[in-house]
């Protein structure tokens, strides 16, 4: 089978205790030293080839159909070669792979959260502890609650730090990979989600879907327990609301359940929520955010641009689904006042935990 962009590599001795060193170390060897390992566009196992073939992309991979599957560099040859060319153009690889009811998550954990330092001097802000345990911790938890195991987290500034944390929690890092963001310190999230926009594509197409989440925010199981059963769109997004909203808060403006608008700079008048940080794709919608990505990062001030900034976009041109959680517990940790705020919610997650 053909590779895919986003593949990592293995070589015969890499998986030393059970760990992918492939996560850190690229394949650096011939085609015919190549192994299986899994594709982070399609989750199946590839040949895998070296990535400065522009040619190779895996036929599994959501948003190919016979699209941009050979340029003009060749393929390695030999036997795994011939056995890894794709079918002929105008084939529609959609209908050939087989969707399963797996959910995945995708955690943007690139940035530093300057405005928390010095508390993010030497950690991103994923890893502010928060009732002794990391914001990061904390997610993995809710989502494995809701039978989310399958989780890819760009990293960024100071990534060390998240995969040593990914070591250390045992079982509930076992089904986590990461995604590294070498142009975190000049690009906004919308660069993030550029690099895992097949894996939310494939999320959302050929699996359950695909839940995406900013890395500074708290939330209960519950929350996502709601969204999962009540979103009604091929997009998503959770929203909660409030007497008063500020010039951070990023606003949702609504007509129903449909949404018509999302930023931080909406008129007051017109907003009726917030959003949470917390999105659903569904069968088309990660495609329509991938485009909507690939779109916006051609524009000249597309690396400043917050991906929600895709969705307002999104919105104008087809429905755009919210769930509000009105009730439930959540936190996003932005400045140091909040993350006062974010211990008390722990603390009280923590003894109802205890029962």
């Amino acid at each position: 089978m053909p590779t895919c962009r986003t593949l990592r590599f293995w070589r015969p001795g890499d998986r030393a205790g059970g760990q992918d060193a492939s996560a850190t170390r690229p394949f650096a060897g011939s085609a015919s030293d190549a192994r299986p390992s899994d594709c982070l566009g399609c989750r199946r196992k590839h040949v895998k080839f070296p990535l400065n073939n522009p040619a190779l992309r895996c036929t599994n991979a959501p948003g190919t159909e016979g699209r941009q599957l050979l340029k003009s560099a060749p393929f390695p040859a030999g036997p795994a070669a011939r056995r890894a060319a794709p079918p002929p153009r105008g084939v529609d690889f959609g209908r050939t792979v087989d969707k399963d009811d797996k959910l995945r998550a995708v955690i943007l954990c690139a940035g530093q959260g300057r405005r928390l330092l010095p508390l993010t001097q030497n950690r991103p802000k994923c890893m502010l502890p928060v009732a002794g345990r990391p914001v990061l911790e904390w997610q993995l938890r809710a989502l494995a609650e809701n039978g989310i195991t399958d989780v890819t987290v760009v990293t960024g500034f100071a990534a060390e730090v998240v995969d040593a944390m990914l070591l250390e929690v045992g079982e509930l890092g076992r089904g986590v990979r990461t995604q590294f963001n070498p142009f975190f310190a000049v690009s906004d999230n919308t660069g993030s989600c550029f690099l895992v926009r097949d894996v939310i594509e494939g999320g959302s197409r050929y699996s359950g879907g695909c839940v995406l989440l900013n890395g500074d925010t708290l939330f209960e199981p519950g929350i996502l327990r709601a969204l999962l059963a009540n979103a009604a769109n091929a997009i998503t997004v959770t929203i909660d609301r409030k007497p008063t909203y500020d010039a951070d808060d990023m606003k949702v403006s609504l007509e129903g359940d449909r949404l018509r608008a999302i930023g931080k700079a909406l008129p007051l008048d017109t907003v009726h929520g917030e959003s949470i940080g917390m999105l659903l794709f569904r069968e088309e919608g990660g495609r329509h955010f991938a485009e909507g990505v690939e779109a916006a990062l051609r524009q000249p001030e597309g690396l400043k641009r917050w991906y929600l900034s895709v969705i307002n976009a999104l919105s104008a041109s087809i429905p755009v689904g919210v769930v509000s959680i009105e009730g439930l517990s959540w936190g996003e940790i932005d400045f140091p006042a909040d993350v006062a705020q974010a211990e008390l919610l722990g603390q009280r997650w923590l003894q109802a935990e205890a029962g």
